[in-house]
């Protein structure tokens, strides 16, 4: 492992896509208003000006939503709802590419405007096209519904650039399904494959050559130069501090892990490093989670009708009276308590 004091930027993802995601999930399926505050992707709602969003909290929200509904493809449902839109400039450019196989040149190079610490490329071989994505963040640890978002997302794209003639030969996931694959196929409409490297679309190489529908080639080049430029100044950086809040978060919510020992294995570094790390900023990691699950504690109190006994145990307390016990000494009053008061009055 290496011991390094150079930690690479955590993942982001637009937020748009974010907020977009949120309000599709908590609009369908209002019983999951509690799903922003408890994962902390309630921040998409009111980002600050230029903030790009957590791929990790990101991510949390997906699985999570997906396990509170007992729906294991929950992702598949919901990444079909996006499609060149939620690309913004991004898609505008490839609904203009002379050609879908431009367009989806130009979406891979300027993909880390979409998302970060990922990979999204496109092969060609022997007439098969492949368009592959994984995440390559290793601190992004809730995968499977991010892929099925992915997966869906991408055919609803390809299906916008190419109308009837779109043609699917196979979808692939890194992941194996706990439930029949049957869902996969019938949202595909073609075989599905499973532990396969990355997620990816394959289909006929000729889809390639053709124009995509709808498109007005003569604004390409605009939208060309001004997304290069974009691309060019780009820095969706979040300092350590933040990265850790948004891994510790992910961790609490899929009920994971968030020791220090973890933490420094999935940003790639030793304990040792990470705890110099924090050292030099005058951060207690142990500070840093009682601070992230008080945060979340607050918001599912404020915003939700969650009892305080689920509260407790989505943040990892293994009794209601440890949860109550530590909420008391931080904030002066018991969960119940702060529940009930005014919201102007609350910490």
């Amino acid at each position: 492992m290496p011991d390094t004091d150079h930690l690479p930027a955590a993942a982001v993802i637009m937020t748009d896509i974010a907020r977009e995601t949120l309000l599709a999930i908590t609009r369908e399926r209002p019983r999951l208003a509690y799903i922003g505050p408890l994962t902390g992707g309630a921040a998409a709602l009111h980002p600050r000006a230029g903030e790009a969003f957590p791929l990790s909290t990101f991510t949390a929200l997906l699985e999570t939503a997906a396990a509170e509904l007992g729906d294991e493809t929950f992702g598949l449902s919901l990444g079909a709802r996006f499609g060149l839109g939620a690309l913004g400039r991004l898609g505008r450019l490839m609904q203009c590419a002379p050609s879908v196989g431009e367009a989806l040149t130009a979406f891979v190079r300027y993909f880390s405007l979409v998302q970060t610490n990922s990979l999204c490329r496109l092969a060609v071989d022997n007439g098969t096209a492949r368009l592959s994505y994984a995440i390559t963040d290793s601190s992004v640890r809730c995968r499977t519904q991010d892929a099925n978002f992915t997966a869906a997302m991408l055919d609803k794209v390809l299906h916008a650039l190419l109308g009837a003639s779109w043609r699917k030969q196979a979808i692939e996931f890194a992941h194996h399904p706990a439930a029949p694959p049957g869902a996969y196929q019938s949202q595909f409409g073609c075989p599905v494959r499973f532990g396969a490297a990355q997620t990816a679309l394959v289909f006929p190489a000729a889809c390639l050559a053709q124009a995509p529908r709808g498109g007005n080639e003569p604004h390409y080049q605009t939208l060309h130069d001004a997304l290069e430029a974009e691309h060019s100044a780009a820095r969706h950086r979040l300092d350590l501090q933040n990265a850790l809040e948004a891994w510790i978060a992910a961790g609490l919510t899929a009920g994971a892990s968030t020791e220090a020992e973890h933490a420094a294995s999935d940003f790639g570094m030793s304990l040792r490093s990470l705890q110099r790390r924090l050292g030099a900023a005058q951060v207690n990691f142990a500070a840093l989670r009682n601070e992230v699950r008080g945060r979340l504690a607050r918001a599912l109190l404020q915003d939700t009708d969650l009892p305080v006994t689920a509260i407790g145990e989505r943040l990892g307390y293994s009794e209601t009276s440890a949860f109550s016990r530590a909420f008391t000494r931080r904030h002066g009053v018991s969960p119940a308590a702060y529940r009930q008061r005014p919201p102007a009055t609350r910490p």
